[in-house]
This record gives C-alpha cells, structure tokens and sequence, in this order.
C-alpha cells in the first residue's frame, strides 16, 4: 500500500504480542457479576450525564449558514476554508445496518461537485470524518471508482487513519493513498491483543442476536439495537472482561455512568445503539486539527474550518471547528427513557456547534423507543433522521451555488 504522509506518521503493522500484566480498568470498581453492570433505560440520564457547561447554539438556516462560512472568506482573500463533515445521520439517513447507509447517485455527484469547488476557490479538499471503516465508508460515498482523482480525504477508523484520493488513481483498495494520524502506531499495538481476545467471543456475541459486528483499527464496535436490555448488558460486560484480560486501561461512559481519566488510553462508549471500544485520545476532532495544520503549513495561508455532524458524539469535530461547526437536528435528548405513563423524558443535550439547524421532530435521529413495546422503532427513526439529512443536502446545494459566484484560482 502507498502511504500518503501530509505530515503525518507512517502506515505500521499491528502487534500481536500482548502486554504483560493486566490490570483492573477502575482500580476501585469490580465488573463482571450478572448485576453489576446495567443499562438503565426506565430512570431519567443524570444532569451530570447530560450537562457539560457549553453555549447553547445558534439556529440558522441552510442559507444564512452558507453566507455566514463565505463571509470569512470574504474578509480575508487569503483565507482557505477548510469543509470536514461526518457522514451516518448526516449526509445519510439512518438504516439498521450501516452497510445500507449510503448516498444516492445523486448525492454523491452533489457531494464531489461541492469538493471540486471547494478545491478550485480554496485549494483544500473535502474532509469525510466518519468512525466507520475504510471500505464501508468509501462504499457509502459512492464507492472508489467514483471517488478517484476527486479532491476528497476520507477519514476512517474513529480518526486513526485517512486515504487521500485526490492522489488516488486505480480503484483497488491496495493502491489507495492512505496515512495515519501521528501516535496512532501505539494506539494499534495496544488494541491487537484485545481485538483477538474480542474476536474469539464474535459467536457468543452473534448468539445473542446481535447486528454488525466490526473490527476497526483502534477497536471494536457491536450492533446492539435488537437485543433487550439484559442481552445488552452481556455484550457491555463481554467488553469489560476482554479489556480486563488486555491490560487495556479504559474509561467507561455508557448510559450516566462515566469515569474520565485523562491518561486512558480508550473509552467504552453506547452510542446510536452500538457498544464501541475506541481510541480515547484519538477522535474526529483530533484528525481535523491534523489535517488543518497541514494545510496551513502547505498553503501558508489562514484555514478557516467548517464541521458538520448530527449527534453529540461529533463534539470533538465540532471543537475543531469553533467559527463553523453545524449540527443538524434537536437540543434535546432522543427519548430513549419512558416514565412509565408512556411520555418521553427529555432533557436539553450540551452540543458542541456554533449553529444548529433544528428538526421540527425533535430528535437528533437515533435512539427512539416506542412507549408501548419499550423498543427501538426503526421506522420512527429513519423518517426522523430523513429530516436531518434532507436540509444538509439543500445546504450542500445551496453552498455548490454560490461558490460558483467566486472566481476559480485553482486547477485539480
């Protein structure tokens, strides 16, 4: 494989050579017994879960979010504005399983006509940031052979690794200019013994009925939306015990319980109905303010960066961004949580964004239960999130149309 290195580390191997002693991940908490770990889904998230202190976002609209990114641009000639956005309940609306989670044909045109005047206005790329892996993510976008030559980075793998097809020109995933973010080859040694250990449980796991289950390169994420609350709490304490047996040393932030030691080296997380193992330090928003920096360096010129992201688990993308970061969707809380009398408990979420285009459903998409069976509706939830992901496509229509009002001084 190529390597593609805008100042950032070498592709390496994965160790399989596991650390040596393991260790308790909380030296002050036990994990493993039938009950004593639960996801709680009939008492209200804790404030402290919820509320983080961050201003709350401005509602705008597609429009007046365009005119507001170009008139930085406006202010200083030499300022390049650089695009990142994520792509599941973004760019495309929510499906059971993420291999279905693509663009139209249209939507990808839209979206390679959108990089292509970025490209030529500002000399930068379009940045796609998804946690998903390489090859799922390039699929979604339309598949290579639509990508080659466009100038578009894909970033993979919860923000460990990247492939530049500007600079890619055959559609075999072999000959994909790819890089990875610096410190990431630690990050990859650490993980492999649990990503075997993890590997050796996939039929236990498959027994429960679980979806997709998926290797990524700094961890390892399972598709719990079918499985009652008891089934998910085997998959959590599945998790727990591998990291346990791996030496991993791991914070935990799932359903109001949440430990944050800063020297963790990954989190445990339950997000959008996946139990996901990740990389602490390394995120959206880190290979963001990586790939700015390189931009900066190579155009010696202001980068102006813009995040779009629908869920606040994209805040680290969203910090990244703090003069354009878009959110798509509700302030408050899908209501994951029923008080009994059948009404959803709703509590104002802490985003990250400068701006926010709010949905008239009032949900950011993911995790709606129906009242009566206490389950998740997937029905409810894709004609939600179809919501979200039409207003980023008429914003990506409307920001194709007036880039097109600015003189090109770049060739591809």
């Amino acid at each position: 494989m190529k390597v593609f290195s805008p100042g950032l580390a070498p592709a390496v191997s994965l160790s399989e050579t596991p650390q040596n002693a393991p260790k308790q991940i909380f030296p002050s908490l036990q994990f493993g017994s039938a009950d004593s770990f639960t996801l709680n889904h009939t008492t209200p998230p804790s404030k402290s879960q919820i509320k983080f202190g961050l201003q709350r976002p401005i509602k705008t609209t597609p429009s007046d979010y365009v005119d507001t990114a170009l008139s930085f641009v406006r202010q200083d000639p030499n300022a390049r504005l650089l695009v990142s956005t994520d792509v599941d309940g973004t760019l495309t609306p929510f499906v059971p399983n993420v291999d279905d989670a693509n663009l139209t044909p249209q939507q990808t045109e839209d979206l390679l006509r959108l990089a292509r005047l970025l490209y030529t206005r500002f000399a930068t790329p379009l940045v796609v940031n998804t946690g998903r892996d390489a090859v799922t993510a390039v699929n979604g976008l339309g598949g290579a052979e639509a990508l080659l030559g466009q100038p578009i980075i894909v970033i993979t793998d919860q923000g460990l690794k990247g492939v530049d097809f500007q600079k890619t020109s055959r559609a075999n995933q072999a000959d994909w200019v790819a890089f990875e973010v610096p410190g990431s080859e630690e990050i990859f040694e650490k993980i492999a013994p649990f990503k075997a250990a993890m590997l050796m449980q996939k039929d236990a796991l498959a027994s429960l009925g679980t979806g997709k289950y998926e290797e990524k390169a700094g961890g390892v994420a399972v598709n719990v939306g079918s499985l009652n609350i008891e089934q998910q709490n085997r998959v959590v304490e599945t998790f727990i015990e591998e990291a346990n047996n791996t030496g991993l040393s791991v914070n935990i932030e799932i359903d109001g319980f949440k430990n944050d030691s800063p020297d963790a080296d990954f989190r445990l997380v339950y997000e959008k109905a996946v139990v996901e193992l990740k990389p602490n330090k390394f995120n959206k928003g880190t290979a963001c303010e990586k790939i700015s920096e390189h931009f900066a360096e190579k155009l010696n010129a202001p980068i102006i960066s813009a995040f779009w992201g629908d869920s606040d688990t994209d805040n680290p993308g969203f910090k990244s961004a703090p003069l354009l970061s878009l959110y798509v969707g509700s302030l408050y809380s899908t209501p994951t949580r029923w008080d009994g009398r059948a009404s959803a408990i709703q509590n104002e979420m802490d985003i990250a964004a400068k701006y926010y285009f709010p949905n008239p459903r009032h949900t950011d998409g993911f995790d709606v239960l129906n009242p009566q069976t206490g389950r998740r509706d997937d029905d409810t939830r894709r004609d939600i999130s179809l919501e979200n992901t039409r207003q980023m496509h008429t914003m990506i229509d409307i920001f194709g149309k007036r880039l097109t009002e600015l003189p090109k001084r770049f060739k591809i």
